[in-house]
């Protein structure tokens, strides 16, 4: 509801189709949006002098699979989750929100050690609406996690022309 300055380290996807993304929903490259397509969870103190330099309120990191590329931990391991603490202990120091894309396993729940859901403040998932006659533009939202409100389901409806989304 408020225009934020925006950190984003997208290792996901080709940083072509990010950019694409990003201009495609009006996201220009400005003095409020930062974009990295490099990072490591093992270069926390390049995610600390990012966000010291740029200030963001809100640091994007897509995806927890991709930037854990070189860790020496499986993802099933406990010690794999180290990283969330320190992000998070990161965001409180610099009043920041950090969000960190994980994808689901198979049975469409959180991948990895449960260390991981564990060291997190919300885990939120978003997944196909699967009711008989749901669009396939119809998503479910489900905040499976929180510190700062209950446990809920919201239906949301993807709008391809203006690329929002009702609820």
């Amino acid at each position: 509801t408020q225009k934020s300055k925006v950190l984003v380290y997208q290792t996901d996807e080709s940083p072509q189709d990010m950019k694409h993304a990003l201009i495609s929903r009006g996201f220009a490259e400005n003095s409020n949006l930062m974009y990295r397509d490099s990072w490591v969870v093992d270069a926390i103190p390049q995610l600390i002098s990012d966000i010291k330099e740029f200030a963001p309120n809100f640091v994007i990191i897509d995806s927890l699979t991709s930037t854990s590329k070189y860790s020496t931990f499986s993802e099933n391991d406990t010690e794999y989750a180290r990283p969330l603490l320190q992000m998070a202990q990161i965001a409180k120091e610099y009043g920041c929100t950090i969000m960190i894309v994980h994808h689901s396993n198979a049975e469409d729940r959180s991948r990895g050690t449960r260390a991981i859901f564990n060291s997190v403040s919300e885990v939120w998932s978003f997944k196909e609406d699967k009711a008989e006659g749901a669009s396939n533009l119809e998503k479910i939202l489900h905040i499976e996690k929180s510190r700062s409100r209950a446990p809920m389901k919201y239906r949301l409806r993807f709008d391809p022309d203006n690329y929002s989304w009702h609820c």
